[in-house]
């Protein structure tokens, strides 16, 4: 956010130039959120369960896009089917499910959180 105001100032700023050629714009702000914490809700993509079905992947908290795709892709790797409702420890992050829920959530202790939901 405070990098978006900085470049929207630099902007006006280099437009006060007598004939001056202006700097090209900078990225758009939501270029530049994906790589920091998403926003509750945040969808990310998708990623292949076990059975081979498509799980949707949102973030949420301090957690990005880029650590929820690869959380779910380590996880769906690394665990059958059978084992899938967790609590599954990966690294930082705690994974689990209901058995037959749909939505596995993992999450660490320093508020970081993703959710995947297969396809029914």
């Amino acid at each position: 956010m405070l990098l978006a105001i900085l470049s929207a100032a630099a902007g006006l700023l280099a437009g006060c130039g007598a004939g001056a050629p202006s700097a090209p714009p900078a990225a758009p702000a939501r270029q530049a959120a994906a790589v920091g914490p998403a926003l509750p809700g945040t969808a990310c993509g998708e990623v292949r369960t076990p059975s081979g079905k498509a799980a949707k992947v949102v973030a949420s908290g301090k957690a990005d896009c880029a650590q929820a795709v690869r959380v779910f892709t380590d996880y769906f790797t690394k665990v059958s089917p059978e084992a899938a409702s967790g609590p599954v420890a990966l690294g930082d992050w705690t994974c689990g499910s209901t058995p037959g829920d749909p939505v596995t959530i993992c999450s660490t202790e320093d508020d970081r959180q993703v959710s995947a939901t297969a396809a029914g």
